[in-house]
């Protein structure tokens, strides 16, 4: 997911059962473990652990800042 830092990104969620999904959300940390991104829709930071990505790709909403 290395390759997703500093990126605009649309990433999936599966968090207890329950589906998130940011459409545009800017990847600003990667460790072993976690995920750290902000939903640029309404400028809110998350973090959350691989394991429950469901899927992350490159956004195609929005320009690279």
């Amino acid at each position: 997911m290395e390759e997703f830092l500093d990126k605009l990104c649309y990433i999936a969620v599966n968090l207890h059962g329950r589906d998130l999904f940011y459409l545009c959300a800017k990847v600003t940390n990667v460790t072993d473990t976690h995920i750290s991104f902000e939903d640029t829709t309404n400028n809110d930071s998350h973090c959350f652990r691989k394991t429950d990505i469901v899927e992350i790709k490159l956004s195609t909403r929005g320009e690279q800042r």
